[in-house]
């Protein structure tokens, strides 16, 4: 018996899979809250709301490339999209179709950031320390980070909490690009940056900064 749970153990410590596992689990976990909680309600929910109905009214009125919003402001339209980043709208507009109301489809997505900004700040740090152990406690961490936590819930900022997953990926191309494969993640690290980018473009300035520093 003793035996067998040491093999679970030790399983447990060494296999990459059953780490993501354990990511997965937490990152939907930290979104339970999800449940209750109106996202309309929040300070930014309403808004990414309506730029979901908004495109949705832009696609079936055929306005491409679906940057102004026909039936907004009385009928004169409104360009919401022009300088929003794509992927915080068009990601959990698929997924507000596949679940049925554009409120889910952001829960999804929110549940779906959780998830991922887990995996690369797990993948980031096992590359760094070559300790699954310390990554796993990393990621979980990261997951559970208040700021996040109140981009999450209070605020809604789709943007903040989307470029939670790339900041790692950004940081994992540097590390390498110093101390590893310096061509292949020099592209990993600009890449990730250029996603970013199209996130939420504060966060880019933030890791161009702290890039510089890291090369300095």
């Amino acid at each position: 018996m003793k035996n067998n749970i040491n093999k679970i153990i030790e399983v447990v410590k060494t296999k990459r899979y059953i780490h993501y596992i354990i990511i997965a689990i937490i990152g939907m976990l930290v979104c339970i809250p999800f449940f209750w909680v109106q996202i309309k309600l929040s300070d930014d929910g309403k808004f990414h709301l309506l730029r979901l109905i908004g495109l949705d009214y832009s696609m079936e009125y055929g306005s491409f490339p679906f940057l102004v919003f026909p039936f907004f402001c009385k009928d004169w339209g409104y360009s919401m999209m022009t300088f929003y980043p794509p992927i915080v709208t068009y990601v959990p507009y698929i997924l507000g179709i596949i679940s049925g109301t554009f409120m889910n489809g952001l829960k999804l997505f929110a549940a779906l950031t959780s998830v991922l900004s887990g995996i690369f700040m797990y993948n980031f740090v096992n590359e760094v320390t070559k300790k699954k152990g310390i990554a796993l406690f990393s990621a979980i961490l990261y997951m559970i980070f208040p700021y996040k936590l109140e981009c999450l819930f209070n605020r809604y900022a789709i943007g903040e909490f989307t470029a939670f997953v790339f900041i790692p990926l950004v940081f994992q191309g540097l590390y390498n690009l110093l101390h590893g494969d310096k061509k292949r993640h020099f592209y990993i690290a600009i890449r990730g940056n250029r996603i970013i980018i199209n996130t939420y473009n504060i966060y880019s300035l933030y890791s161009i900064f702290l890039f510089n520093i890291c090369v300095i």
